[in-house]
């Protein structure tokens, strides 16, 4: 029985308190890191959003992980904030392969309904994991 060896460890990126209020409900970039993968890897993918409403109306929205090749698969985060509350999310996922060099790695949010949702203190960690 052979034993696995990792051919990328401790190698990631991080980028935090970012925002965005979103006019509506097309996603909006809120926090973005670029990374440069040294070889094919896939990127595990850790994000945080607090989602705020500072009106007198009730608010909802969604956030959800991608890349600039598109979504992250079943990342997607909802927000229900009542009038003048805060709502805190957490955001995971895999990346599959990507290929070596650099890459954008996000958290897109919102707004479904309600008058306003910021947004607050967006951040995202890529940590690139060897491929499979």
């Amino acid at each position: 029985m052979g034993a696995e060896v990792a051919e990328i460890g401790g190698l990631g990126r991080y980028t935090g308190d970012a925002s965005c209020t979103p006019p509506g409900v097309t996603y909006e970039d809120c926090a973005i890191v670029t990374f440069t993968l040294p070889r094919t890897a896939n990127v595990l993918l850790i994000g945080h959003v607090m989602a705020e409403d500072n009106t007198d109306y009730e608010a909802y929205g969604n956030c959800k992980l991608a890349t600039e090749g598109g979504d992250v698969a079943n990342t997607v985060s909802s927000f229900d904030v009542p009038s003048g509350a805060a709502d805190n999310g957490t955001l995971a996922g895999f990346t599959g392969n990507l290929g070596a060099g650099s890459h954008d790695f996000g958290i897109d949010c919102n707004r479904t309904s309600g008058i306003t949702l910021n947004y607050n203190r967006a951040s995202i960690t890529a940590l690139a994991i060897s491929s499979y």
